[in-house]
């Protein structure tokens, strides 16, 4: 079941992005999804959609509007939901949410072009229709049906990927849409249409040809490939890029190959509609073509939704093996794990599906390599054998455009086994040369471009686990305390705040939460709803959203938080004690003390007093 509602069905008011959060539904949103969910005290529970597991760790916390999984750590809200879910981008994902409100979402759109989209979507589904009935029971199609007969496609896997056939005529596509209404202008804009010459008007753009129809992930169809069935050129022709289609960053078939992809864990990527139809109708689902074009980092960017590992299946002497080579970097810099599987000579996955079966074809990509040591091998001589000076130069070009260090590390090691396979210390020198000549040719590469650097595969945000393993357990542990305390509502932020500030939380979230409560409090708000959240960065969001489950954190009772609270402060007042017993004695050492560096021997003196009162030992000695 999917959120799915048709185009005339919604009303074309636009909603804001604060009035959706607030009408749209969450539990019934992820419900059309997880028929597992069901009510677990004032939160729901189930099955996570996201990784597989037997037993359920997947909440939704409806006064929060929000969704957490104490399995994977998947969280935000039901836009964020549709957009993992569906592989959709926020504005794509806000429209869906919209829709079940009925109502509409824009973004950066105006309405006229997102209903201008809306109605290129709907003339070219009704074109696809066209062409499939043609196909179907039109005598003139015979020349397609026989082919498709040729090729052993049967007529499930047909009707699956709506194949159809364009009559060899000017304006018969033309004559029938226009006759429904649609203008002329708007099938010029949708790429169904040609403008002539002329300029008097316009004729069909695909004639006497086998048509593939290509769809969004949600199955609407955004353009068509169309194959020539006579020695008409070219063999294959795509829609033009229009507002709703961009072949550089559209795979055909990803609708139907979107949750095998995702069951797989890993996406085949290979060049021709055929190969992916044969691949589905033999049982290997989770495969997608380009659309004669060559596999770019945009296209790696969409698949991520899906999948971190792509296979990248290609014919000995393509083109697009060719083209995968020149932009190797670029694929190497992308989020997924890159595989490259050659076919044998003379062999696509269309013919290799037929003669070997589902079999043959996934004992061939489970031996695919990874795209480096594939790029490192195609420019090396076999293993062993000492490669040439322009080799050696093709190498450590290839290795220096990498641009994360532990990747670029990793494929020096492997070039310089390949070079001196059996011979250690050989290699150890070899892997040396090579990297000097990596550094010499980055080094280079700066200085002559302007380039911004590299992504550096150790950047980006502070993930919420690595914050938390620097913070020793027992004061984590009392954090969570209080926070889940708060997020429960057992304890109110004015117990707390009476006693605590940021100051006194080490992990970086939990600080910033907090700080949060602070603010909300001096407004005399509470902690809680949309504006709360809101205020929040996404891992505070997080924290805070799993928190609130009692299922997972069990309410303590006020004085167990008070106790909690007074830790926290001692701890604090002990990481500022050990400070300043290792910085005023440099203080006294030196004489001459500002008024900033007595206020800070009184407070050391102040903390010993405190902490001998505390223990009974006498630590407070003299300054």
């Amino acid at each position: 079941m999917c959120l799915v509602m048709g185009r005339g069905q919604a009303s074309q008011d636009a909603i804001s992005l604060e009035d959706l959060k607030q009408r749209a539904d969450i539990v019934e949103v992820v419900q059309s999804y997880v028929p597992s969910l069901k009510k677990a005290g004032k939160d729901w529970k189930g099955l996570c959609p996201f990784h597989d597991e037997k037993t359920p760790s997947f909440y939704v916390i409806p006064g929060q509007s929000r969704y957490y999984c104490f399995g994977c750590s998947a969280s935000g809200d039901a836009i964020k939901f549709l957009e993992e879910i569906e592989g959709l981008t926020f504005v794509e994902a806000a429209d869906r949410l919209a829709r079940t409100v009925g109502r509409r979402f824009y973004g950066r759109e105006t309405q006229a072009e997102r209903s201008q989209k809306d109605l290129i979507l709907e003339v070219n589904g009704l074109a696809a229709a066209h062409y499939g009935d043609l196909l179907r029971n039109s005598d003139r199609a015979d020349v397609a049906r026989e082919y498709l007969a040729e090729r052993g496609f049967a007529e499930a896997a047909v009707r699956e990927f709506g194949l159809g056939y364009s009559l060899p005529e000017w304006e018969g596509l033309r004559s029938m849409l226009t006759a429904r209404g649609h203008p002329e202008s708007l099938l010029v804009q949708a790429g169904l249409l040609k403008e002539r010459d002329s300029g008097s008007g316009a004729y069909d753009r695909f004639r006497g040809r086998l048509m593939f129809p290509i769809r969004t992930v949600q199955g609407d169809v955004i353009g068509f490939g169309a194959r020539a069935l006579g020695d008409d050129e070219p063999k294959y022709l795509n829609s033009p890029a229009t507002p709703v289609f961009d072949k550089s960053r559209t795979f055909y078939g990803i609708n139907l190959a979107r949750d095998a992809i995702r069951d797989a864990s890993a996406a085949l990527i290979v060049e021709g509609y055929t190969d992916v139809i044969a691949c589905h109708q033999a049982g290997v689902r989770n495969v997608v073509a380009t659309l004669g074009t060559a596999l770019t980092a945009d296209h790696l960017r969409a698949l991520g939704r899906y999948t971190e590992r792509a296979v990248l299946a290609f014919d000995a002497d393509s083109a697009g093996l060719s083209a995968m080579l020149r932009a190797a970097d670029q694929l190497e810099a992308s989020d997924l794990d890159v595989d490259v599987m050659v076919l044998p000579e003379g062999e696509d996955p269309d013919t290799l599906v037929r003669k070997r079966g589902e079999e043959g074809l996934r004992e061939l990509a489970g031996g695919a390599k990874p795209l480096y040591h594939f790029v490192i091998d195609s420019l090396l001589p076999e293993p062993g054998t000492p490669p040439g000076r322009q080799e050696m130069d093709a190498v450590t070009e290839a290795l220096a455009r990498v641009r994360a260090p532990t990747a670029r590390e990793r494929y020096v090691v492997y070039a310089a086994d390949r070079i001196a396979p059996g011979d250690p210390r050989r290699m150890a020198g070899m892997a040396d040369a090579l990297r000097r000549e990596v550094r010499l040719r980055r080094r280079r590469g700066r200085s002559e471009t302007q380039a911004a650097p590299g992504r550096d595969d150790a950047a980006g945000g502070l993930v919420m686990e690595s914050a938390l393993s620097e913070v020793p357990i027992e004061v984590r542990r009392r954090e969570d305390a209080v926070l889940g305390a708060l997020a429960q509502e057992t304890v109110s932020a004015k117990e707390v705040l009476d006693v605590v500030s940021d100051e006194d939380f080490m992990v970086e979230v939990n600080r910033e939460i907090i700080k949060g409560i602070a603010r909300f409090a001096n407004r005399g708000e509470a902690p809680k709803g949309p504006d709360f959240l809101e205020s929040l960065s996404e891992p505070a969001r997080a924290r805070w959203t799993s928190l609130s489950v009692r299922e997972m954190h069990t309410p303590r009772d006020v004085e167990s938080v008070l106790d909690c609270l007074a830790n926290l402060v001692d701890s604090r007042r002990k990481r500022r004690l050990a400070e300043l017993e290792e910085r005023v004695p440099a203080l006294l050492a030196k004489g001459d003390l500002s008024e900033e560096e007595r206020s800070e021997c009184h407070e050391l003196m102040e903390l010993r007093r405190y902490f001998s009162d505390r223990t009974g030992r006498d630590v407070a000695g003299t300054i």
